[in-house]
């Protein structure tokens, strides 16, 4: 038969890959039909949905093994052999060789999304990922906060403590290793709710008056924007907002509001509210107004018991101001003092007057 081109040419195959190279290997074919030994070309398709393809050789050549270098990690490339002699060409079918992984290239700063407790953190995946994302690890200031599949692309941090700077990275890996991000820009939690407000010191300082002094908070979470002052008459549910005072206001206030009542139970409590942030308040604090001389006291009653005696009886102030600690029963002479005060003895025998006599009689109540 006269010689003719070769036939029976197998693909190539793999032999060994790297995440950047493959090395390539053929065999003769079955038959070469025609003398001496044929050369070869060995032929890429860097990417199978293109018709592009690239020679490897610059002329054809009887190597039967070659070593491709420059590739993409975990990527598919698709060969063919062409086997010539003198008398024509042979071509093998394509045949896909994949490089082997490695780790992710680089990653950009994850993006912070910022509330008062907690933090959504986002990233985009590597631009090469050069294999398959196994998982990412979150580092919260360079320690590790979490770790997630690899098909996640964002995760929420939790029990942040308010108005706190934080900064995060993310790694990404897969089989072969992993790539870290650049840390993201430091980002700051909004402020929160104070804590620990102590409650304010009072003074009672006159029957009308009450010094209310505070502290400030033992936790800020955030700038304290301002201070109320709030009073109640004790088990009384109104509340009364006597001011609203600027962080940079001294922490003393004097309380002569024209509703305090002489020897009257107020409560008084501080709030501290943050900037953007809420309001908190310590606990209610009981203090007790100054007494104060009894207003609304009644004329007495006297019944002439005989030509030198009376009976004087009175009721109790209307407003005492204070604990009733004597009465004095003026005539105006005499004047008796009864200290021997009760709720129940509101009347007095007097003797030894004067008969036949005018007395005008008074009653003073002291509060003390």
């Amino acid at each position: 038969m006269p010689p003719g081109a070769p036939d029976g040419l197998l693909s190539p195959r793999l032999a060994a890959a790297t995440p950047t190279s493959l090395q390539v290997v053929w065999s003769t074919p079955a038959r070469n039909n025609a003398p001496g030994s044929p050369r070869y070309q060995l032929q890429m398709r860097p990417d199978p949905s293109t018709r592009g393809l690239l020679e490897l050789f610059p002329i054809p050549s009887a190597l039967l093994s070659y070593e491709v270098t420059g590739l993409q990690p975990f990527t598919v490339y698709e060969f063919r052999l062409v086997a010539t002699n003198g008398f024509g060409s042979a071509y093998s079918d394509w045949t896909p060789l994949m490089t082997t992984e490695d780790k992710p290239g680089p990653m950009d700063a994850p993006v912070l999304n910022v509330k008062a407790g907690m933090m959504s953190v986002a990233w985009r995946k590597p631009t090469e990922c050069n294999g398959a994302i196994t998982h990412y690890n979150i580092y919260q200031h360079g320690r590790l906060y979490l770790t997630v599949s690899g098909g996640v692309t964002n995760c929420t941090v939790v029990h942040l403590r308010p108005h706190t700077a934080y900064q995060f990275q993310i790694e990404a890996c897969s089989s072969k290793g992993c790539s870290m991000s650049p840390a993201s820009e430091t980002v700051w939690t909004l402020p929160g709710t104070p804590e620990g407000i102590p409650g304010p010191e009072l003074l009672p300082y006159t029957p009308t008056k009450i010094i209310v002094s505070w502290q400030p908070p033992t936790h800020l979470d955030g700038l304290v924007e301002n201070i109320t002052i709030e009073r109640r008459v004790k088990e009384q549910e109104e509340v009364r907002s006597l001011v609203i005072l600027p962080r940079s206001q001294a922490v003393r206030f004097i309380d002569n509001d024209p509703a305090l009542r002489p020897w009257t139970h107020y409560e008084y409590r501080v709030l501290g509210s943050t900037l953007n942030g809420g309001t908190n308040s310590s606990a209610w604090v009981e203090v007790t107004t100054r007494p104060s001389r009894p207003s609304g006291v009644q004329p007495p009653t006297v019944h002439v018991l005989g030509p030198d005696a009376v009976e004087v009886t009175w009721k109790a102030p209307l407003i005492r101001n204070g604990d009733i600690v004597s009465y004095e029963i003026r005539m105006p002479d005499p004047l008796i003092e009864i200290t021997n005060v009760t709720s129940f003895v509101l009347s007095h025998l007097v003797k030894h007057l004067i008969p036949f006599t005018n007395y005008s009689v008074s009653i003073v109540a002291c509060s003390g």
